[in-house]
């Protein structure tokens, strides 16, 4: 477990010194992180890192060709660090964590998990867990979740001031977009196997993050 916990806190290192180079001096503690907005920082990355396979960094040098081109490997952790960044929700975090599972897994490819993590960037909580439980209705009327989920791609109003009778002439109506669905599918409720199948190949992977959700409750 002190093997792991250290690899973490290095790689969170190294991780913040590609992207920020103004903390490049950062090396092996915690301690080393003297503000408090690099310190938040540096809890989201371990947070999300602690949440991913052992071999994760050594994985993700090989996915962008570390040796080849060591530009691809900065620019995609440089990338991962805006977007985390960015999440200020542990729900959100969580979710996340899930999404570059679902990415190392193969389930996703790189543009998509950029999307999705994109919009997991710009959601509430709320919003997320409003997606969650309501993924498998059709049609839903308007609402504010309905509105601030659409603005993030991820419903759409299906009915445009349409409907098939005169009292609900004034509604609108909201359906989950693809892009809804693969969210709450690679992120929201990854390993959910309840809810969703997944490649055979991923089995040992996907109970993994089960277990870790079964810790938290």
């Amino acid at each position: 477990m002190n093997k792991l916990k250290n690899e973490i806190i290095n790689t969170t290192c190294s991780w913040l010194s590609l992207g920020i180079p103004c903390i490049t001096p950062i090396k092996d503690t915690v301690e080393a992180i003297h503000s408090i907005y690099d310190q938040v920082l540096f809890d989201k990355l371990a947070y999300v890192l602690s949440n991913q396979e052992s071999d994760f960094d050594d994985w993700l040098k090989i996915s962008e060709k570390f040796d080849e081109d060591n530009k691809a490997y900065n620019k995609m952790v440089k990338q991962l660090i805006y977007y985390i960044n960015a999440m200020n929700e542990t729900d959100l975090l969580f979710a996340f964590s899930n999404l570059l599972r679902a990415y190392k897994c193969g389930l996703i490819c790189k543009n998509d998990f950029f999307r999705l993590g994109f919009c997991l960037t710009k959601l509430l909580a709320e919003d997320a867990q409003y997606l969650s439980n309501n993924i498998s209705k059709g049609s839903i009327e308007e609402n504010i979740y309905c509105i601030s989920l659409s603005n993030n791609g991820l419903m759409y109003n299906r009915s445009r001031g349409f409907s098939d009778s005169e009292s609900d002439a004034e509604k609108e109506f909201y359906s989950f977009t693809q892009m809804g669905k693969m969210l709450d599918k690679y992120a929201l409720n990854f390993g959910n196997e309840e809810r969703y199948n997944y490649k055979e190949v991923d089995n040992i992977i996907i109970q993994g993050v089960a277990e870790h959700v079964l810790k938290k409750l």
